[in-house]
């Protein structure tokens, strides 16, 4: 008779198989353990869920049968919480806790078929006395559903390598399914140590170097005729597919070829680690270009094939997330960027994994604005990656302020190299960050590596033109609009018309949109007009129908952004794109302009002559008892060929109505009755605003009183009330940018004051000029303003001295008041000190001389150094100076000087100055 097992030993089995299966289903492979083991029944191998082997042993010790099940934990309700396994002498515990791999205590019920488990942890055991104890939760099952946790338990121990000092070693410790990405990602662990002796540089040695932007060490040393690296055709005709990406990619990055030439190595590539390196580069270059979805695409492709190890395959997600997030779709790039978190437990000691991981952390922040852990954020991207990038960084920031202080010790000019140490070093950071996906990492250094170009590339037109296309891919609004100001005021300006020319509005990303609305706003004046209805066409497109746009963009910005861009296009666009705009604000429902000041801009930039009759019936139709926002976008446009109309708003004038008075349009129309009305209710209104000022208050408003009494009292004399004006500018007041404006028009309106009103004015020109408003509590600094004035109304009002003090100050309106008094006296020195001035390096400064000598070039023109000053001044590649000669131009009679200067004008870059040109043109009075 045969023997008989035992009933316990026959559960145990059934537990242990029970329970190797569950693991399997997870895709974990599973053993038992081994003879002579005590304490382990399963030996567990950690697979992720591609079933890539990770690496890690789990130990479990199963145990199954009713008995096991005996001592339940019971919370608060009564409810089984779990149940308590208990090792008398504590021995099992005690080896579990400290053996090298993890260890589960698993307890399997037949009943149901359920396995619960824990891990076994120091804070998890209790002592009994002589025993210990452990709880095993009800909670914790093995199934998918703990998938996770359980992973993280297998990869727990893991201790990260020490990479910090780590020297150069040519990546002798790295093995080679691994090196392209690292020499990708963290190239310092790759690249030969600058310093090592001469010798053959392996492939992936080389794409180090050209990621770190080492580019002398890619050619033979002084006396060495050996070369480090095979010659570019060689390797693009190399039998080693490594030295093949690396001369693609080395056109990629030096020789400005598209990404193509490396995206056909994917295909050629004979293992998964070398598709993942190509699909990434190749990824990395079209986010650059703003291609997400050609990037995305490329990743897929590869993903598809499910091949790459655990690292490579987060790498790729990481990419796919980067570009998801900047498609819009932000809850699967979310998704991926809490994927690849798993890297911190699987790949602790690789350094390029927590690069991975760091770039997630930053797509799920980004993805969520601040709805995401902020601290866990910084602490999962602060990567030894991340501080060898910063090291980059700061080391060619280091060698930005050494050419700085180099040429400030030396009283000369800046003569860095604009593509020397400091781009290599920036660019070696920006292109690091973009190979690991981390985006906002290669938005800073970017934004960095472009200033950079600027400040020391103003002169050449195609290295600016790239940089401000860079500023505006890594999504700097702010920067876009001071570097085109800058470009156009002192040149060149034809960069930003380059520029704007390759933008492609349709192509932008959440990260770029923002700064490419802006690029357009600020380089509108010098767009080609196709250029401006192409932009044009996009933003009515979007204003019709938003959805799409909201969808992908996930703008952190309203409409008004958009139609303040299309206020600053309407200027510049054709006749027929005027009529697409004025078709579309006419198709606004009179409900739907929540923001008259936006859209009354865009309908005050369209020409006159751009409206028709049948547009100004239809609106006067619909203005027919409307009010507020809609009647005051359009109350203008039908004002203009409506007389009826106009005598209406002539009526509410009478009332002091300014809203009716800005739709009216020029106020030499009013008949003097009007004129004298509202000249009573602007000086009341005045006096009203004089005191809230001197009370510390200042409301604002869309019309200045004071500014529209000036007009009035300019070209209406005999309605004219001065006493308020004279007494704004007297009265100390808390807010003297106030003033500004009203100085401005005194200014402009000077040949219309009487001579008793500028007697009055002179005083507190005076004043204002030496003290600024007077009071302490004042903000701003409007004694330049004042000086101007009171040069033009009164020059013999400033003394020698005084004259002196403008011309030295460090204040630029107060020198241009130096320059308007000099130039405004008769005298023959006059030209030779303008000559002088000139030469000042700010092309504010140059523009007012400018300025001046077109307001006087009835008086200059036989004067051969008048042609050749505005000439040389107008010879400049910035805007500025010819648009300060248009503005003077555009306002005067015919003349000989006048048309010379038109005719330089004409075709001026700038569609202000060629539009002022053709004003002067059109002049009748001669």
């Amino acid at each position: 008779m045969g023997l008989r097992g035992s009933e316990s030993e026959q559960t145990g089995n059934i537990g242990t198989d029970a329970v190797t299966l569950k693991f399997r289903r997870l895709g974990w492979h599973v053993a038992p353990n081994p003879a002579g083991e005590v304490g382990t029944d399963l030996l567990l191998q950690v697979r992720d869920d591609r079933r890539f082997d990770l690496g890690a042993i789990v130990g479990a010790q199963v145990k199954s049968g009713d008995s096991h099940f005996d001592e339940p934990k019971r919370g608060a309700t009564r409810e089984v919480e779990g149940w308590w396994f208990r090792d008398d002498d504590a021995e099992h515990l005690k080896s579990w806790i400290h053996h090298t791999s993890p260890h589960l205590v698993v307890l399997h019920d037949e009943s149901d078929d359920t396995s619960y488990w824990v891990h076994v942890t120091a804070e998890r055991v209790v002592s009994t006395g002589k025993g210990a104890k452990i709880l095993v939760p009800k909670s914790s099952t093995v199934d998918a559903d703990h998938i996770d946790e359980l992973l993280r338990i297998g990869t727990s121990r893991r201790v990260g390598a020490r990479w910090e000092g780590s020297a150069w070693g040519g990546g002798e410790r790295i093995l080679p399914p691994d090196q392209l990405r690292y020499a990708l990602l963290t190239p310092r662990l790759i690249a030969p140590h600058p310093n090592r002796a001469p010798g053959e540089i392996q492939p992936h040695e080389a794409i180090a170097l050209l990621v770190n932007m080492r580019l002398a060490d890619l050619t033979a040393k002084p006396m060495d005729t050996r070369r480090p690296v095979p010659d570019l055709d060689q390797c693009h005709a190399s039998d080693d597919w490594r030295w093949r990406l690396y001369a693609a990619l080395y056109d990629v990055l030096l020789k400005g070829h598209r990404s193509d030439t490396v995206e056909t190595l994917i295909d050629t590539a004979s293992s998964p680690y070398q598709r993942a390196a190509a699909a990434a580069i190749c990824c990395a270059m079209r986010m650059e270009t703003l291609d997400p979805t050609g990037g995305m695409n490329i990743i897929d492709a590869v993903l598809a094939l499910d091949d790459c190890d655990p690292v490579d395959h987060d790498w790729l997600r990481l990419h796919k997330a980067r570009c998801l997030a900047e498609l819009g779709d932000l809850d699967a790039a979310r998704s991926l960027g809490y994927d690849v978190q798993r890297l911190r437990a699987i790949a602790a000691d690789d350094p390029t994994a927590m690069a991975i991981a760091g770039g997630g952390a930053d797509v799920v922040f980004t993805s969520v604005q601040w709805g995401a852990d902020l601290s866990a954020v910084i602490n999962g991207r602060d990567t030894i990656a991340s501080w060898w990038r910063s090291q980059e960084i700061a080391w060619g920031l280091q060698d930005h302020f050494n050419d700085h202080f180099t040429a400030w010790a030396n009283n000369g000019p800046l003569d860095g190299d604009t593509y020397g140490s400091t781009w290599r070093r920036l660019r070696a950071a920006s292109l690091a960050a973009g190979m690991a996906a981390d985006h906002s990492s290669w938005r800073h250094t970017s934004i960095l590596l472009a200033k950079h170009v600027l400040t020391l590339a103003a002169d050449t037109p195609a290295a600016v033109a790239t940089a401000l296309t860079a500023l505006h891919q890594a999504g700097d609004a702010e920067a876009i609009q001071e570097a085109i100001e800058h470009v156009l005021r002192s040149g060149p300006a034809n960069a930003v018309q380059v520029a704007v020319e390759n933008l492609r509005l349709h192509q932008a990303t959440r990260t770029s949109i923002r700064a490419a609305l802006q690029m357009v706003a600020s380089a509108a004046d010098v767009l080609t007009s196709e250029a401006a209805d192409r932009c044009a066409l996009w933003i009515l497109s979007v204003l019709k129908d938003p959805e799409d746009f909201r969808s992908r963009m996930k703008p952190a910005f309203t409409n008004v952004i958009l139609v303040d861009t299309l206020t600053e296009l309407v200027p510049v666009i054709s006749p027929v794109m005027q009529r697409e705009v004025i078709d579309h604000v006419m198709a606004l429902q009179s409900d739907s302009i929540t923001d008259t000041a936006h859209w009354s801009g865009v309908v005050r930039g369209l020409p006159p002559e751009a409206w028709s009759d049948d547009d100004r019936r239809t609106l006067s139709n619909r203005l027919s008892g409307a009010t507020g926002d809609f009647a005051d976008v359009f109350s203008g446009v039908v004002a203009a060929g409506d007389p009826e109309y106009r005598e209406q708003l002539v009526a509410k004038i009478c009332e002091g109505d300014l809203d009716a008075l800005a739709a009216f349009g020029d106020v030499t129309d009013l008949d003097p009755t009007t004129a004298g009305k509202l000249a009573t209710h602007l000086a009341e209104r005045t006096r009203r605003l004089l005191a809230e000022l001197r009370a510390g208050k200042s409301t604002g408003g869309p019309h200045d009183p004071a500014e529209t009494l000036i007009l009035i009292n300019a070209w209406h004399p005999s309605a004219s009330c001065w006493e308020p004006i004279i007494e704004l500018l007297s009265v100390p007041n808390p807010f003297p940018i106030r003033l500004t404006r009203p100085l401005q028009l005194l200014r402009r309106q000077s040949d219309n004051l009487p001579g008793e009103v500028v007697d009055a004015l002179v005083e507190p020109l005076h004043a204002l000029m030496l003290n600024g408003t007077g009071s302490r509590a004042a903000a701003g600094d409007i004694r330049g303003e004042a000086a101007s004035t009171l040069a033009v109304l009164r020059p013999s009002a400033i003394t020698g001295a005084e004259l002196l003090d403008l011309m030295h100050s460090e204040d630029l309106k107060r020198r241009e008041a130096a320059i308007r008094l000099i130039a405004g006296r008769d005298d023959a020195s006059t030209l030779d000190t303008l000559w002088a001035i000139s030469r000042d390096h700010d092309p504010w400064v140059r523009a007012i001389v400018a300025n001046q000598l077109a307001a006087q070039s009835t008086r200059y023109s036989d004067d051969d150094r008048f042609t050749d000053l505005l000439s040389r001044l107008l010879s400049g590649e910035g805007t500025l100076v010819a648009r300060m000669v248009a503005a003077t131009l555009k306002d005067q009679p015919r003349s000989t000087a006048g048309d010379q200067l038109a005719d330089v004008l004409r075709d001026h870059l700038s569609a202000e100055v060629r539009r002022a040109s053709a004003i002067y043109e059109n002049n009748s009075h001669s």
